[in-house]
């Protein structure tokens, strides 16, 4: 995989996501790297917070700009709020809702990450954010050991980073960092 044709392919899916009005985030594994934590991925994704039928009507539009699509819609008892793959061999651009309201989601931490970054291009989600998502992450699914250690590299490979900032915000998102915190310590993750 070349790094910038998944970029540069990531921007066309992030255009016609915004075309709907819609702004998009780099989260996953290609965050994790621009926050200095380096692991193999195969794809880049991108956080969106929009309603559920909202995503139909960007795939739909995917679709119709000649890319190969598929959605992946979410019931009502979804933690996420759908998933768009985008492929155009080898490349894969997956957008992943973080907006399943009423019930579920976690679409603060995309909006408030939107919200910190300038509005002129696609970027990778905030540290804070990041992190947060990884803790929500963690209570998803048996990803959870996972998730704890991406946490724990992306504090331990940012030092300057105000780390007592990143678990309060964690904690107003009502995230359950002390439980977290426990668990890591329990893996041997400082």
């Amino acid at each position: 995989m070349n790094p910038d044709e998944l970029l540069e392919f990531a921007q066309e899916v992030a255009h016609f996501v915004r075309a709907r009005g819609v702004r998009s985030v780099i989260v996953g594994g290609i965050a994790l790297a621009a926050h200095n934590v380096f692991r193999a991925t195969k794809d880049l994704d991108l956080g969106v917070s929009t309603p559920p039928a909202n995503l139909a009507l960007i795939a739909q539009d995917l679709r119709e700009g000649g890319f190969d699509v598929e959605l992946r819609e979410p019931d009502g008892d979804d933690r996420l709020g759908g998933l768009i793959e985008v492929r155009r061999e080898p490349l894969t651009v997956e957008v992943v809702n973080f907006d399943n309201s009423p019930a579920h989601g976690f679409p603060q931490a995309i909006e408030d990450g939107l919200a910190a970054l300038p509005d002129d291009g696609l970027r990778a989600i905030p540290l804070t954010q990041l992190v947060a998502l990884k803790i929500y992450a963690s209570s998803l699914d048996a990803g959870g050991h996972r998730s704890r250690r991406d946490v724990w590299m992306l504090l331990q490979n940012n030092p300057h980073a105000d780390h007592a900032e990143i678990w309060d915000t964690c904690r107003k998102y009502r995230l359950p960092v002390d439980r977290f915190r426990d668990l890591m310590e329990a893996e041997a993750l400082p």
